[in-house]
C-alpha cells in the first residue's frame, strides 16, 4: 500500500461516515401525475437514530416527464425521522414528520408499539397549476 492510499485509509477510518441520508423518493398522486419525493440527512458525524437537527428535501415533478415542478428544503430536529405522505384528489399535500421518541429507533418503535410522535406537518397546496407551501 502507497503512502497516499494508506493516508486515505486512515483518513476514512478516523473520520468515519460523515451523514445518513433516508427517505420515500416516490410517493404518486391518486392519479399518478405527479410524484413527491421527500429525502432527510441526518447531522454530519452522528448516527441518523440520535436526536439531531435533520434537513428534508421535498420535490415534486411531474409523472409523464420527470419535470421539476416544486421544491423546498427545511429542518426538524428528530431522531429516527419518518413521513407519512397523504394526497388528496385536488393533489393537496400533507406530510407527516414523526418518530418514536428520543433515540429510538423505528424499528423498536412499531415492534413495542409505541406511540408515534407527530413533530410536524408539513402542507402542499395546489392551487393554479403550482404547488405552494403553506407557512406553520
Amino acid at each position: 500500500m502507497n503512502k497516499f492510499n494508506l493516508s486515505l485509509f486512515l483518513a476514512v477510518c478516523i473520520m468515519g461516515c460523515s451523514y445518513t441520508s433516508t427517505g420515500k423518493p416516490i410517493n404518486p398522486s391518486p392519479d399518478n401525475k405527479y410524484n413527491l419525493g421527500i429525502r432527510s440527512d441526518g447531522a454530519y458525524g452522528k448516527a441518523y437514530i440520535n436526536h439531531t437537527i435533520k434537513k428534508i428535501y421535498i420535490w415534486i415533478e411531474e409523472n409523464s416527464n420527470q419535470k421539476l415542478i416544486f421544491n423546498t428544503t427545511l429542518q426538524i430536529k428528530a431522531s429516527d425521522l419518518e413521513f407519512n405522505v397523504i394526497w388528496d384528489k385536488n393533489y393537496n399535500v400533507t406530510i407527516e414528520c414523526y418518530d418514536y421518541g428520543d433515540n429510538v429507533s423505528n424499528y423498536n418503535g412499531m415492534d413495542k408499539s409505541i406511540p408515534k410522535r407527530i413533530l410536524r406537518v408539513i402542507k402542499i397546496v395546489y392551487r393554479d397549476n403550482k404547488f405552494f407551501l403553506l407557512k406553520n
